[in-house]
């Protein structure tokens, strides 16, 4: 006899299907590479917060021995902002001004060859 297919089990299924088919599809158009980049793309915002996370635990842990786990979670990050802002900056306009330099070199390079 034949089983009953539940509908959430056949939706599923159905879902599966269709991400195969479209996979399939697109990788003709678009490439398969392409593909796999576009999907590591939309995903490297969910493993920089999985990377952040596992950085904060240990540091949240000793934290919340002396404080409560919310305003712990909270200080550190403060911290981090403060941190990350600091880092910005104190480089960036360093960075800039490496990077205007650079573009003068560029352009002289580029005026001595037409000569």
């Amino acid at each position: 006899m034949l089983k009953k297919i539940e509908f959430k089990s056949f939706l599923k299924i159905l879902i599966i299907v269709m991400i195969v088919a479209i996979t399939i599809i697109t990788s003709k158009y678009i490439g398969l590479l392409e593909i796999i980049f576009k999907v590591i793309n939309s995903l490297s915002p969910v493993f920089f917060a999985i990377a952040i996370s596992f950085i904060n635990e240990p540091l949240i842990n000793k934290l919340s021995n002396h404080l409560k786990r919310k305003i712990a979670v909270i200080i550190i990050y403060i911290l981090e902002v403060i941190l990350i802002s600091l880092i910005i900056i104190l480089i960036l306009p360093s960075l800039i001004e490496q990077l205007k330099l650079g573009l003068i070199n560029l352009n002289l390079i580029l005026i001595l060859k037409k000569l």
